[in-house]
This record gives C-alpha cells, sequence and structure tokens, in this order.
C-alpha cells in the first residue's frame, strides 16, 4: 500500500475502514463531507488498546488527543474516591471533547483561536479508565486543528452539539 499514490492510499483507507467509522456518531454531523473525512481521517487514527483497570487518560494531564470509542469498556472514574465509576462510556463515542468547555471558560478561550494557545500546556478535568480491555482510536490534537481546518462545520456542528 505505501507505494500508491496518496489519494488512491486515502480512498481505499476510507472503504477498508467504513463499516468501523460508522458505528461513530461523530460521523453522522459530516453530511456529504462523510467520504472524504473517512479518507483523511482514517490513516491519522491510531489504535490504543487499554488493559483493564488502566486509564486511558487522567485528570491533569496535558490534553493532547481525543479518543474515538472502538468497544465498550471505558468510565469516567473519580480517582480520589478509590476510581469510583460515575458514568459509563458508550461503545461509538468520541471522548476529550469534553475537557474543551473548562478551557475556555477557565482562561477566556474563543473556540476559534484554541489553536493559536497550544503553545500553552492545556491540561484535562477528568479521568477515563477501562474496566475491562478497552480499544480507543486516537487523534492527536495536531490533527484534531487540521480537520478544523479541514471540515469546519463537521468539526463545530459536533462540537456544539
Amino acid at each position: 500500500m505505501s507505494s500508491l499514490p496518496l489519494s488512491l492510499k486515502y480512498k481505499l483507507s476510507a472503504e477498508i475502514h467504513k463499516d468501523v467509522y460508522n458505528d461513530f456518531r461523530f460521523f453522522r454531523y459530516a453530511g456529504s463531507q462523510k467520504k472524504s473525512l473517512l479518507s483523511w481521517i482514517s490513516h491519522r487514527l491510531v489504535p490504543r488498546l487499554t488493559p483493564a483497570f488502566q486509564y486511558l487518560y487522567e485528570e491533569f494531564e496535558e490534553l493532547n488527543s481525543i479518543y474515538f470509542i472502538k468497544t465498550e469498556g471505558f468510565c469516567y472514574v473519580l480517582p480520589f474516591h478509590n476510581n469510583a465509576v460515575y458514568k459509563v462510556v458508550d461503545k461509538g463515542s468520541v471522548i476529550g471533547f469534553e475537557d474543551y468547555p473548562y478551557i475556555f471558560t477557565e482562561r477566556g478561550i474563543k473556540y476559534e483561536e484554541l489553536e493559536s494557545h497550544t503553545s500553552q500546556k492545556l491540561h484535562r478535568n477528568f479521568s477515563v479508565m477501562s474496566q475491562k480491555k478497552a480499544l480507543s482510536l486516537e487523534l492527536p490534537i495536531s490533527n484534531l486543528f487540521e480537520m478544523q481546518r479541514e471540515f469546519p462545520q463537521v468539526v463545530e456542528r459536533f462540537y456544539r452539539t
């Protein structure tokens, strides 16, 4: 596949992964851009297998990715209360966005200006742990900003709902 032209790689990757991405609510916001978005994002998502009772991410960690949840097993937990579960994450969810409203209100950053603030360290306000072995697809924040430039309506529609 590495010898194929880039545009053909994107199309092939999107076709191979189209069933996988149908599970994610995020792509419902793509409308007529769905095929382009699938082609664009498919090679940027990094699979991440999280063992049981391990954190996907923790409160106060640097915010550097969002996660597309591929399998059941992730929960929001309260680390200071023996990781008590307070919300189950559904398969097909996209998590990591939930930290953004806090960034906006705490620092007075506007959504449109977020990328220009990446020189400042942005930290998570929540902890997510797996309750069993679980799979997610990680999208680094640099790719999120690139996606925001390429597909601004999709990202904004998703973020606002």
